[in-house]
This record gives C-alpha cells, sequence and structure tokens, in this order.
C-alpha cells in the first residue's frame, strides 16, 4: 500500500499563492523514513516536532538557536528524505490573486456549488487537483496497490474536502483508478512525522516563491527526487475539471 502525505503553506492571502505540498511512498519506506526522522529530531539540540516557518523565524521549537545550529538541524532532516527512496514528491500552487480574480463578481450556479465548493480560499482546488494529479501518476506507473491521502489538520474547508473525496469514490468513472483510490484523512503535523517532511517542501517552495529562487534545501531534495509541479490558475479550470471529471471528483 501506499500513502501520500500533504501540508500546505501561504494559505494567507497576502501571500502569492497557496501551496500545498507532499511526498508519495509505499508504507515499508514510511516506516523506515519515520524512524529515521525520529532520530534527528532527537538529536542534540532536540526538537520535538519540525515546522519549517517555526525553524525560519528561530521561534517556538527553534527559539534561541544560532542560525548555524538551525541550519544543520535543517541539513539533517533534508538529508533523511534524500537518503529515503520516496516515489516522488507532488506540489500544488494557485495564485491568491487569480483566485481573487476568478471569484470575484461571480455567482456560480448551485448544480456548479455542488460540483466544486468554492469558498474562501483556493484550498479546495489544490486538495481535488493533487489527489487527482497523484492517482493519475500511480496509473500511469502502473501501480495497482491503493493509496491513501493524510493532509495536515485544519479549518473545516478540509473536512468538507474529504467529505466530497469519499461521497465520489464510489463513482469514479476509470476503473483503474477506482481500484487504487483509498482514504483521505486529517491528521496533526507535530505527531504525523511525514506531515513534517511534507511541511519542510512546502516551506521550500514558499521561500523560493518569495525570493523568485531556489531555496537552498528545495534543490537538494529536487536532485534526489522527482517533483512534479501543478501551477493552476483560471486558465487552467477547464483542464482541472476535466481531469477532475475523469477521476471523478466532480459531477456532470
Amino acid at each position: 500500500m501506499f500513502q501520500a502525505f500533504f501540508d500546505e503553506s501561504a494559505d494567507d492571502p497576502r501571500e502569492q499563492a497557496l501551496i500545498m505540498a507532499g511526498w508519495v511512498s509505499d508504507v515499508t519506506t514510511w516506516r523506515s523514513f519515520t524512524a529515521a526522522w525520529k532520530r534527528v529530531l532527537d538529536a542534540a539540540p532536540r526538537i520535538d516536532y519540525f515546522k519549517h516557518h517555526e525553524a525560519m523565524s528561530l521561534s517556538e521549537q527553534f527559539e534561541g538557536w544560532l542560525p548555524l545550529d538551525r541550519d544543520k538541524k535543517l541539513r539533517e532532516l533534508t538529508q533523511v528524505v534524500c537518503a529515503h527512496r520516496l516515489a516522488y514528491g507532488v506540489v500544488t500552487t494557485f495564485e491568491h490573486d487569480s483566485y481573487k480574480s476568478l471569484i470575484k463578481g461571480w455567482i456560480p450556479p448551485q448544480r456548479q456549488l455542488k460540483a466544486i465548493p468554492f469558498i474562501k480560499s483556493p484550498y479546495p482546488i489544490c486538495f481535488h487537483t493533487t489527489i487527482a494529479s497523484v492517482l493519475q501518476q500511480q496509473v500511469s506507473r502502473g501501480t495497482t496497490e491503493q493509496v491513501d491521502f493524510v493532509f495536515d489538520s485544519r479549518t473545516d474547508a478540509l473536512k468538507k474536502c474529504i467529505s466530497q473525496f469519499r461521497k465520489a469514490k464510489p463513482k469514479i468513472r476509470t476503473q483503474a483508478i477506482k481500484d487504487i483510490a483509498g482514504n483521505a484523512s486529517a491528521a496533526d503535523d507535530k505527531a504525523v512525522l511525514p506531515l513534517q517532511a511534507a511541511d519542510l517542501l512546502a516551506g521550500q517552495y514558499l521561500a523560493t516563491i518569495r525570493t523568485n529562487k531556489n531555496a537552498s534545501y528545495l534543490n537538494k531534495l529536487a536532485t534526489h527526487h522527482t517533483i512534479f509541479e501543478n501551477k493552476v490558475g483560471p486558465s487552467d479550470l477547464v483542464g482541472i475539471r476535466a481531469a477532475l471529471w475523469i477521476t471523478g471528483l466532480v459531477r456532470e
């Protein structure tokens, strides 16, 4: 069985884009990964969990740390990801300005509201696009094992998305995708260590967008792993809807 762990970053509309990022791999690899990640967390100076924004701002778990010590911990955690043969990474982004332009002055028909839950954030579109991307990638790789999705806990937007996915699964039209579509669930990234690796990837993409150049640890991650990127926006919605229609995540 495969598991996909995803975290989001920059949900604040003052940021350039919402980022949903994470990793996909088999459960055996995740088991080995989790043990290695925990060893790095426990190594002196010890932290209980990893959050990218805390590391960058030297706050919470990293409060009082010297930048050199922070960088060493980041390098070691990045090395854990690089040392394990994760299947691949996925990053989905949706620019906030594009989303605001998309919904400005538009009241979608009730039928469309049921199909795609447009709310105050591009999160639902990123959620469904990410799942569709993983399922299609798995099928293209000839994988016949089920893949379960785990997302970092957040507001009720995630609950609605998970509920929609659960209801849509029996209606998936493509048999190969239907066979491997597992469950979607929420979890606390302080307790589920692969979610911290997803946070690392999301944080590095956010840093890249902010500075307009690849963050240093992102370069290393991309050297060791294939990372698929989905940049979505208003001009892509027809294609997004088609992809979701194929997987059965939207209705006619």
